[in-house]
């Protein structure tokens, strides 16, 4: 079956406190501006949070389609920061090759920002 694209990114964190504010301002300059909060409790169950209260962040593409891309933020107080890199596709001025920018959240997760050829 052919691939349709990514549906959404779960990203677990030892620490949502010390990433949201990061991922707040990386992913809304990235399009995905509408902002979820959500409480998952210790069996997995997911409910609606609030500002106040939540321990997972999702955000998603603003007036797409009836399902739109999202990344979620999950704090999961026993995950470890992997090698594992994140890479977004991005349009910058118009250049002849491609071109990637390489840094990582303050938790060391790896993230990249790629733009690609001819764009």
């Amino acid at each position: 079956m052919p691939s349709l694209g990514l549906d959404h990114v779960d990203l677990r964190v030892p620490s949502l406190r010390a990433v949201e504010a990061f991922y707040d301002t990386l992913l809304q300059r990235l399009g995905l501006t509408r902002k979820h909060y959500a409480y998952v409790d210790p069996h997995g169950e997911w409910a609606d949070g609030t500002p106040e209260r939540h321990n997972a962040v999702e955000w998603y593409e603003e007036g797409t389609a009836e399902r739109p891309f999202f990344v979620g933020v999950i704090e999961d107080a026993g995950m470890r920061v992997v090698r594992t890199r994140l890479a977004f596709r991005v349009e910058y001025e118009d250049h002849e090759t491609s071109s990637s920018l390489f840094f990582t959240d303050p938790l060391g997760t790896r993230l990249e920002l790629v733009a690609p050829a001819g764009r």
